[in-house]
């Protein structure tokens, strides 16, 4: 028969007490009904539901207790035990840092600030907090391997094993166990110690052949190492287990991918999609396999999903200078009169391949009315000049006038302009070399009526597909027929090669005198052929019409397709496929 809010609160807090917790929650809510601020009813019902796992309306009664009780420590940490749940790691941190200059002692919130850390990856901080929780809880398996997991991430390797080591044979626990394996085989295979990390996993599995992460990281282990069907069976046993596994799917449909299986990787994607369409790195795969197919429009609207994958997390943008260009604003000013022309920046987003491929677009957008603006790296400056005289063209070197309307990365031209792909395929040359550097280089090369063929056989050796697509010089050289003249196209040379090329006395070296891509495009336009692997050399000269024979690897990017030997993208261009891993015979 309570009617007043401390009378109805006190009533709830028995229930409580109790276990009744629906009796619990009613009058709670009875009390707050009444007198809304009322701090206590706040704060239990607020711990009520958190326990309950409705943390978003705990964490808004949680943080109205707290305006008042600045001084519970209980309280902070229990509200950053909310935003934890929630996965709002920074102000998790900011209520546990409140928790623990309150009360040090508390272990838990120590433990939860570790945690957060860890998911910050500020692995140091993590380290310390679940190092003072490990010591005064040697038995707190979760802070021994959430703390082994945290070494692990900052390449302490040796001491992230001796941690989970520790655990398994201190914890009769199969859970635990199973867990600290796992991080015996990470460790392990992260050390590159591959074999010990298959054991590793293969002895976890045996103990439990139900753990779906174990499947998990099996599959990452042959993906790793380029077994990729081995990888494809890790990962449909995982998803037996857990048939949502998104990461899972995610790594199933890059498997298959890789060995060819394009209809069962773009299925792998459109699951994940189906199950959460914001799933942003699905969108990025996906758009790799339907561009690779040659399906430009849908691929290219996908392909914008990189801005929301990791490896482009901190790429630089220009979204402070202006909007960002929509296919809208495109149509919008097709319809506007000349002297109502907005100014466009357009600005190279990754490599020099990539630009020099991608800005044979960059015109269109001058015919579609806008004052065009190219923002390309330094040494692509002189040479894209020969694009347009209508695009000005400036380097990344120089100081950047803000006085845009509108700016647009690169590569999302060809989504920009809808379903007009006709640039794809150019007529004819797009760029081409000065005439004051071909006078320059001709006078460089040796008068002589045999051929002249360029070679690029290696590309950046900080690419991460370095190791399949670029070509020892041994094994080029022992393919060169006589009778021509060969001239060596890269500016970087691994020492190996370049002292395999000297011995030979085939090719002729200029790396030191390419002060800018203006000086490789005035040599490349005087070939009769170039054979290139897929490096910017080969954009180079098939953006000059140059005839190009493209040696392609086993594991090809997207822009080549999957069979044929010609490609879309450059007329003068055929492509050799390796047909096995690493196979350049």
């Amino acid at each position: 028969n309570a009617t007043s809010a401390d009378a109805l609160c006190r009533l709830a807090v028995s229930e409580h007490e109790s276990g009744n917790t629906v009796a619990a929650e009613n009058n709670y809510r009875l009390a707050l009904a009444i007198e809304p601020g009322h701090i206590a009813a706040n704060y239990l019902l607020g711990l009520l539901l958190f326990q309950a796992g409705q943390t978003r309306e705990a964490r808004g009664l949680l943080h109205h207790a707290a305006k008042h009780l600045k001084h519970d420590a209980k309280l902070f940490a229990t509200l950053g035990g909310a935003y934890q749940s929630l996965e709002d790691y920074p102000s998790a941190v900011t209520h546990l840092n409140q928790s623990l200059e309150l009360d040090p002692s508390d272990l838990d919130a120590r433990l939860h600030r570790g945690i957060c850390h860890y998911e910050l990856e500020s692995y140091r901080e993590a380290i310390e907090d679940l190092s003072e929780v490990t010591k005064a809880r040697p038995r707190d398996y979760d802070a021994s391997l959430a703390l082994a997991n945290a070494h692990l991430e900052i390449g302490e390797f040796s001491k992230a094993r001796a941690i989970a080591q520790s655990v398994i044979d201190a914890c009769d626990q199969l859970g635990e166990q199973t867990l600290a394996m796992m991080c015996v085989g990470d460790s392990l295979f992260r050390d590159r110690q591959f074999n010990e990390a298959f054991f590793a996993y293969k002895g976890a599995l045996e103990k439990a052949p139900d753990h779906a992460g174990l499947w998990f990281r099996l599959g990452m282990f042959h993906q790793k190492l380029e077994d990729f069907q081995s990888a494809i069976d890790s990962y449909r046993q995982c998803l037996k287990l857990e048939p949502e596994n998104t990461a899972a799917m995610l790594n199933l449909g890059i498997s298959h991918n890789a060995i060819g299986d394009v209809e069962a990787s773009e299925q792998c994607y459109r699951s994940i999609i189906t199950l959460n369409p914001q799933h942003h790195e699905a969108h990025w795969n996906l758009a790799l396999v339907v561009l690779s197919q040659g399906r430009w429009q849908e691929g290219f609207e996908l392909f914008e999903a990189r801005w929301h994958i990791a490896q482009l997390k901190h790429q630089k943008r220009f979204d402070h200078l202006a909007p960002r260009l929509t296919p809208s604003d495109v149509k919008a000013q097709k319809n506007r009169p000349a002297d109502q022309s907005n100014r466009l920046l357009i600005w190279a987003e990754q490599g020099l391949g990539d630009t020099i491929q991608f800005c044979r677009f960059a015109p269109y957008f001058h015919q579609a009315g806008f004052r065009t603006v190219l923002l390309v790296p330094a040494s692509l400056r002189e040479l894209c000049e020969s694009l347009s005289q209508d695009i000005e063209v400036i380097s990344t070197a120089s100081p950047l006038d803000g006085n845009f309307d509108f700016q647009a990365p690169l590569l999302s031209l060809p989504y920009l302009m809808g379903d007009d792909f006709s640039l794809i395929t150019p007529n004819k040359a797009y760029l081409s070399a000065s005439t004051r550097k071909r006078s320059q280089w001709e006078t460089r090369i040796t008068p002589s009526k045999r051929p002249k063929v360029g070679l690029c056989f290696s590309g950046s050796p900080t690419h991460l597909n370095d190791h399949n697509r670029s070509l020892p010089a041994a094994i080029l050289l022992s393919a060169l027929p006589e009778g021509i003249d060969y001239y060596c196209l890269q500016k970087d040379i691994a020492e190996d090669d370049r002292v395999r090329l000297h011995e030979s006395g085939m090719v002729q070296i200029f790396a030191k005198e390419f002060e800018s891509f203006s000086d490789t495009a005035a040599l490349c336009s005087q070939m009769q052929l170039v054979v290139s692997v897929d490096t910017s050399i080969c954009h180079l000269a098939g953006a000059l019409g140059v005839k190009t024979i493209l040696l392609l690897p086993y594991l090809v990017d997207w822009r080549w397709g999957r069979e044929a030997d010609n490609t879309a993208w450059y007329g003068a261009m055929t492509l050799i496929r390796q047909h096995e891993k690493r196979s350049w015979a």
